[in-house]
C-alpha cells in the first residue's frame, strides 16, 4: 500500500492545480479522472478560481488514500 501522504514533501505549494494532478501524483491520476471523479460527487473536494480547479494537497492525499484503500 503506498503512502500518499510522502507526495506532500516534494510539492512545492498546498494546493494542486487540477492540470498539474499528473504531476503531483506521478502519473497515476490524470486531470480528465478528477474532472468526472467530481461531475459524479465522488471526488476530492474542489476550489475555483475563474476557470482553474485546484485542491488542497491534504484533501488530494486524503481522497487517494480513501480510493486506494477502496481497491483492496
Amino acid at each position: 500500500m503506498y503512502d500518499f501522504r510522502r507526495l506532500k514533501e516534494k510539492w512545492p505549494s498546498q494546493v494542486v492545480a487540477r492540470s498539474d494532478v499528473r504531476n503531483f501524483t506521478g502519473g497515476i491520476v490524470s486531470p480528465k479522472s478528477l474532472a468526472n471523479a467530481e461531475s459524479l460527487g465522488t471526488g476530492p473536494r474542489s476550489h475555483r478560481y475563474g476557470k482553474k480547479a485546484f485542491y488542497d494537497v491534504d484533501d488530494l492525499i486524503e481522497w487517494l488514500q480513501a480510493r486506494q484503500e477502496e481497491k483492496r
